[in-house]
C-alpha cells in the first residue's frame, strides 16, 4: 500500500481527460435504468451523504498509475481510454434522489455511442510537490462519491515516458478489479497506435448483475478505510471494472517500470480551510511486471476523494 506523497510522480505536462460536457448533457435528461444500485454501492453512496450533510469531508477514491514508455500519441490515448471506459458500464451508470422524501437512490444509464472525452491541457510543472498536490485536489473533488461522473482519467508527459493516473470512486472499482487496468490500456493504446481498435469485447457490466452480484462478492480490496460506511471494502458489486477473462497482452516489455494500483482515504474532516486538510492518503499495490497479469457534471450531492502513484510498502 502507498500514498500520494510517497509515489515518486516526476514532473512533465500535465493532461486530463473527463467526460465531455455533451456527455454529461446527454446523461442530465436520461430516463431511470430499472436495474437497481448493488448492496453495496447503495451503502456506500448513502453513507457518504450521511457524512456530507454532517459537514465533514471523506475522500474514498481508488485509482492506478503506470509508466508508458516514450512521449504519448495522445489521440490514441485518448481513444484508448475511451475505448477501455466503454468496457465498464459502471462507468457511464449514476444514481439520482428520488421519491417524495428524496431519499431512493435510482440508476441512470448513457448509451455507448453517447459517451465522449475532453481532454484539457492543464500546463507544464517542473516541481513534483506542486504536481502532486494538483492531482490530489483535482482527484479529491472528481472522483467524488456524491457527483457523477465520478472518475477522472491524467497522464504526465514527458520525452522519455508518460505517467497514466486514473482515479474512480469506490462505487466503481475495488482494489483487486482495479489491477487489470494498466494491461488493459496498454493493449488498447497498442492497438490505436497501429491503427486497429480491441474494444470490440463484451462490456463488464456491474450494474446489469446488481442483485446477484451484490450477494457473491468475487474478493477482498486490498485497499483500507476507503469507503466511509466503515464495513468491508470488499466492493463486490462496486467492481465495475471487473472484467471477463481478457487476452493477454502479447506486447513487447517496455523499459519504464510499472507505478502502482492506488488508493485514496482520509479521516473525517471538515470542509474547508485547504490548510486544515489532514487526510491520511493510504493508496495501491505495485505491480510486479509489465504488463500486468491478466486476473481471472451531473451532481446527485457532494464528496471527494484522490489518487495516487507509486512505491509499495506491506498491505
Amino acid at each position: 500500500m502507498t500514498d500520494i506523497q510517497r509515489c515518486e510522480v516526476r514532473p512533465g505536462r500535465l493532461v486530463e481527460w473527463t467526460f465531455s460536457p455533451a456527455s454529461v448533457a446527454a446523461a442530465a435528461d436520461l430516463p431511470e435504468d430499472s436495474r437497481p444500485p448493488a448492496y453495496i454501492q447503495e451503502s456506500h453512496i448513502r453513507t457518504a451523504r450521511s457524512v456530507r450533510d454532517g459537514g465533514l469531508f471523506v475522500p474514498t477514491w481508488l485509482g492506478t498509475a503506470f509508466d508508458m514508455p516514450g512521449r504519448a500519441d495522445l489521440d490514441a490515448l485518448q481513444e484508448a481510454l475511451r475505448d477501455w471506459t466503454l468496457r465498464h458500464e459502471t462507468l457511464r451508470s449514476g444514481f439520482r434522489w428520488s421519491g417524495a422524501a428524496g431519499d431512493e437512490m435510482r440508476r441512470f444509464t448513457l448509451d455507448a455511442d453517447a459517451v465522449s472525452l475532453h481532454r484539457t491541457v492543464v500546463g507544464d510543472f517542473t516541481d513534483p510537490d506542486d504536481l502532486v498536490r494538483r492531482l490530489q485536489d483535482r482527484f479529491d473533488v472528481t472522483a467524488d462519491a456524491l457527483r457523477w461522473p465520478n472518475f477522472i482519467y491524467t497522464a504526465v508527459v514527458r520525452d522519455d515516458s508518460t505517467s497514466v493516473y486514473m482515479a474512480f470512486d469506490h462505487s466503481n472499482v475495488d482494489a483487486q478489479s482495479i489491477h487489470r487496468i494498466p494491461a488493459e490500456l496498454h493493449e488498447l493504446y497498442t492497438a490505436r497506435l497501429a491503427g486497429t481498435s480491441r474494444s470490440r469485447r463484451r462490456p463488464a457490466a456491474t450494474s446489469t448483475s446488481a442483485r446477484s452480484s451484490a450477494r457473491t462478492p468475487t474478493g477482498s480490496t486490498t485497499a483500507t478505510r476507503s469507503s466511509p460506511a466503515g464495513g468491508s471494502s470488499s466492493a463486490a458489486a462496486t467492481a465495475g471494472c471487473r472484467t471477463s477473462p481478457s487476452t493477454s497482452v502479447s506486447t513487447p516489455r517496455p523499459a519504464c517500470p510499472p507505478r502502482s494500483c492506488c488508493a485514496r482515504s482520509s479521516p473525517t474532516r471538515t470542509r474547508p480551510p485547504r490548510s486544515r486538510r489532514t487526510a491520511a492518503r493510504t493508496a495501491g499495490v505495485r505491480s510486479a511486471s509489465w504488463p500486468p497479469p491478466p486476473s481471472s457534471s451531473t451532481t446527485s450531492a457532494d464528496i471527494r476523494s484522490t489518487a495516487p502513484s507509486c512505491r509499495s510498502t506491506p498491505g
